[in-house]
């Protein structure tokens, strides 16, 4: 009688655990003509600088990929691999990567849109989703690696 006691109680911990853990959506768009990037691996570190191992997800047919919160963060930084990134240059002491630190309120409020400096593509604010503008290397760019 005990045992079951524990464990038709046990669901009642486990699942507000579960539903307590944020998610947001990651959109790759390509910077040229705004369409949906698919198939590109998306790095994210949780916190305010890109150290230690990345959270790491391939965006699917649609551009999209979704991301899990750690407890207690509400900053993320973000980059794509193998792909060009359009949101600028770096800045003294500082990568591309590190100097765009973004919100996780934000995002999961009203949405937010990454600049785009490699083309004239525009996208609006979705809530829950990260919109990044990303474009493919041009041949010389592939020639570097």
């Amino acid at each position: 009688m005990r045992l079951r006691q524990v464990v038709l109680t046990l669901p009642l911990f486990v699942v507000p655990a579960a539903l307590s853990q944020q998610q947001f959506t990651v959109k790759a768009l390509d910077a040229r003509n705004g369409h949906p990037l698919k198939n590109v691996r998306i790095d994210i570190w949780f916190g305010e600088r890109a150290s230690g191992v990345p959270r790491q997800s391939t965006t699917g047919p649609d551009g999209t990929t979704i991301f899990t919160v750690p407890e207690g963060e509400r900053a993320f930084v973000t980059s794509g691999e193998f792909i060009a990134d359009c949101r600028g240059g770096n800045v003294a002491g500082k990568s591309y990567i590190d100097r765009n630190v973004y919100s996780v309120d934000e995002v999961l409020t009203t949405g937010t849109v990454g600049k785009n400096q490699c083309g004239k593509a525009t996208a609006q604010p979705i809530r829950g989703t990260f919109t990044f503008f990303l474009r493919p290397f041009h041949w010389w760019e592939k020639l570097h690696d």
